[in-house]
């Protein structure tokens, strides 16, 4: 596998990024956090033998990043994610908007698995890996966060 910082950044980017945002709600928290991954990464040098081990380090170092941030600054709430707009599917503004108002109002175990999921691509494996939960907690999750978003969006 590929060594080289800015393409190690340019293929595992948008999945630091989207799991940053997912974890701490605000673009300036997962800027800080996606610059202190790649910093680890550069210090450390892991040599990753496969894209799915890259993907895992990736992602468990950005939880692991989110959670120390989380910590040091006493959080209980945090701003909305607007940030993530940028990569929702549907065409229209307004069908946008209220599937991330849906989304930030789940509860953040829920929330956290369906980004992860849908908008960095991750599989439930690499995902019970990166949360530190078993592959059928994720799917469990999954399915609630699912039933929660449908609810809420019928309304």
């Amino acid at each position: 596998m590929e060594n080289d910082p800015q393409k190690i950044v340019e293929q595992f980017g948008r999945l630091v990024y989207s799991t940053a945002a997912a974890h701490m709600k605000n673009k300036e928290d997962a800027e800080d956090i996606f610059q202190e991954v790649f910093l680890t990464y550069v210090k450390k040098q892991p040599v990753f033998t496969t894209d799915e081990a890259a993907r895992a380090w990736f992602t468990r170092t950005t939880v692991n990043h989110c959670r120390m941030l989380w910590r040091s600054k006493g959080r209980h709430s945090a701003l909305p994610l607007d940030e993530l707009s940028e990569t929702a599917s549907s065409d229209n503004e307004e069908e946008k908007r209220e599937l991330l108002q849906a989304l930030n109002s789940l509860p953040d175990k829920y929330r956290i698995v369906i980004i992860m999921h849908y908008y960095t691509g991750l599989t439930a494996k690499e995902i019970g890996k990166a949360l530190r939960i078993s592959e059928n907690a994720v799917y469990t999750r999954l399915n609630r966060a699912r039933k929660q978003l449908e609810d809420k969006l019928k309304d």
